[in-house]
């Protein structure tokens, strides 16, 4: 992925992983959503697809009142108690402004697992706007022999890498007193999880 962003030429990046897709419109509605909210990071809905058993297991959008309170996006600010709960910590999904990474500095880091995360959440805390297109554009597919989720084991340790990863951009941006609390809830989320 980090050797996709140093070869990426375009206004936007987008990632999906090899065996999930995409709908046919979801660049343009996403693109067309960026440009008129001036948004460096635009998400969408999920549609989640179950492998093994061949259906459809649901829909997953963004909180209604989200969206009501902010229809032409939001400064991560806006939301800082909540910014690491409310939204997918996962690439796929969004369109992100090139530049803005770039600028940013923020990379995959290095890890077995996990780096999802703190990627995704450093994009959310250095975006200036932040868009949603509440439509389950994106198809995750889950439970496919073959993929990541069944190839390496799940260890905690490597959310704890996770965590560190964030906390560290948080702390060198100097945002960690702003995100603190959502930052802890979220790692505690994320710990009861895997407990």
């Amino acid at each position: 992925r980090n050797v996709g962003l140093e070869s990426a030429k375009g206004e936007f990046v987008c990632f999906c992983d090899p065996d999930d897709w995409i709908d046919p419109l979801m660049i343009d509605k996403m693109y067309r959503k960026a440009i008129t909210d001036g948004s460096d990071v635009v998400l969408c809905g999920r549609t989640i697809y179950n492998e093994l058993q061949k259906k459809f297991m649901g829909i997953s959008v963004y909180e209604t009142q989200l969206l009501d309170r902010f229809p032409n996006g939001f400064r991560p600010i806006d939301v800082a108690d909540k910014i690491f709960n409310a939204f997918y910590y996962v690439p796929w999904g969004k369109i992100i402004r090139r530049d803005m990474l770039i600028n940013s500095g923020i990379r995959f880091p290095i890890m077995q697992r996990n780096e999802d995360m703190s990627f995704a959440n450093s994009l959310l805390v250095a975006a200036k706007r932040i868009s949603i297109v509440n439509e389950p554009l994106y198809i995750y597919r889950r439970n496919r022999i073959g993929s990541l989720q069944y190839g390496i084991e799940k260890s905690p340790y490597t959310q704890i890498e996770a965590a560190r990863h964030t906390l560290r951009f948080l702390k060198d941006t100097g945002n960690y007193e702003c995100y603190k609390k959502s930052f802890v809830k979220f790692v505690f989320m994320e710990s009861v999880v895997e407990i």
